[in-house]
This record gives structure tokens, sequence and C-alpha cells, in this order.
């Protein structure tokens, strides 16, 4: 009699818990905090790699749409050593934003904004990463990660608002500011304040 063999093959997929990237793109606005005064101004790519003002982005109560040569970002989620996209933090997403091809924001406290090459979208953020950004979905907030071992929102960097409105000056990396209405955030293609995501009420 024959003896059946029966080769039982198991595969075995390796993977590791990925959430899935969430992504968006838009125009950059750079905005103050405050909804009657945001001082909402675009950006464009300046000299050596750093990141300029490009005049007002606002008028009146309205948000402009993007003008020629108005710098343009792609903000996606990475994985992260402290599960934000996952189950860290449901209001704070963090990850890249891209400007063109292969570079990425990046933000240092005292240091002018600038785009620098992208690191892997792939390999997980992890302690010191200068180039990840927190997004708050509760409004259109984006404030750079600033290298905090805890990854605490409020220890991270935002932009110095001195410049806002101007053309061709650079923004500095600050430390958050004790009242929240001074903080200046970065938005994709749209401006919108706290919690209830509202639209700003002036402009200057």
């Amino acid at each position: 009699s024959k003896m059946k063999f029966s080769i039982i093959s198991a595969l075995f997929t390796i993977s590791s818990a990925v959430v899935s990237a969430y992504s968006f793109d838009g125009v950059i606005y750079v905005y103050v905090n405050s909804m009657p005064h945001p001082r909402t101004s675009f950006l464009k790519l300046g000299s050596d790699n750093q990141v300029v003002t490009d005049g007002a982005a606002c008028k009146d109560n309205q948000t402009l749409p993007a003008i020629d040569g108005a710098l343009h970002g792609t903000f996606t989620t990475v994985n992260n050593q402290w599960d934000f996209n996952g189950k860290h933090d449901n209001e704070i997403w963090m990850g890249y934003i891209k400007v063109n091809d292969n570079d990425c924001l990046t933000l240092t406290e005292g240091s002018a904004l600038s785009a620098a090459t992208c690191p892997s979208f792939t390999e997980e953020i992890k302690v010191g990463n200068k180039f990840a950004w927190f997004k708050d979905k509760r409004n259109s907030a984006m404030w750079a990660y600033g290298g905090d071992a805890n990854a605490i929102e409020n220890y991270g960097y935002n932009l110095d608002a001195t410049n806002l409105q101007t053309t061709d000056q650079t923004l500095n990396g600050i430390a958050m500011n004790t009242d929240a209405l001074q903080n200046v955030f970065i938005g994709l293609g749209y401006v919108s304040l706290g919690h209830g995501g509202k639209r700003p009420t002036g402009c200057e």
C-alpha cells in the first residue's frame, strides 16, 4: 500500500503593523493662531534651500487662493515610535511635509524654516527627527515636532511672527508661546483655527 504524505506548507507572512498612510496637499499658508489677526502669508523657495515669505495671503476676512510661485506642500503621515496616527493621540497626526520631488520642510529652534532632502517615508520617526511635523485634525494647524523625547506637542516649534506678510524674509523656529493665540502655524490648502476649525474673521 502506498503511503500518502500530505505536505502542508505553512506560509508565514511577516509584516509589521503598519497604519496606512494618510496624505493631503495644498498651497502652504503661514498664519497666526488669531481669528481677527491671522496675518496669513504665502511662502516660496529662496536661496540655499531656505523658505521665505511671499506676501500676504488674505484680504479682509478671506484667505486668498494660491498665487504664481507660491509654495505647495503634501503632508503624509509617517509611523513613529509614539504611535501618533495610531492609538497615541486621536486628535494629532505626525508626518512629513514634502514641498517638491525630494525635499521636505524642516524647522529647528533659532533656525530659518528650510527645505532639505526628505528622510525615508517608510522608516519610523524617532527622537530628535528634524523633519517631523504635528498636524491637528480639528483645524489647519501644523507645527514642528522639535525633538522632544516624549513627543509632547507643547514642546514643539512654531514660527516667529515678525516677518509675516513681507516678501523674501525668513521665518525662524521658536518654542511654543505661553499664549497659544500667538503661535504661528502652517496650513495646507486652508486656514482654520481652534477646536471647532473656525475660519479667520480678519487679516492683518
